[in-house]
């Protein structure tokens, strides 16, 4: 968030955002299907969270062929396969 309110004359008139997202908990209507991009970082690497991830990744972004959440992070054991797996449940589409 930090980052974001010291950059925000960067972005022009591009409206930018920074939120906590409990992936687990209720997501404010507002908030469902109206983010083109989500950027994720260093977040797949506990499995028992990947459906909640993956859960709230559909619920937040629009429904359209633009959009796209982008994850970020080191590559350990299996973990990100398995989250790739929970994605694949949700019905999104995925570029590894």
């Amino acid at each position: 968030m930090h980052n974001v309110d010291n950059n925000g004359e960067l972005f022009g008139d591009t409206k930018v955002k920074s939120v906590i997202l409990h992936w687990d908990q209720e997501i404010k209507l507002e908030l469902e299907n109206s983010f083109d991009v989500i950027v994720a970082s260093d977040c797949t690497f506990f499995k028992e969270f990947h459906e909640s991830l993956a859960r709230v990744v559909k619920r937040l972004l629009k429904r359209s062929k633009a959009s796209e959440a982008i994850f970020l992070g080191p590559k350990r054991g299996d973990s990100l396969h398995k989250f790739i797996e929970r994605i694949r449940e949700t019905g999104l589409n995925y570029d590894a």
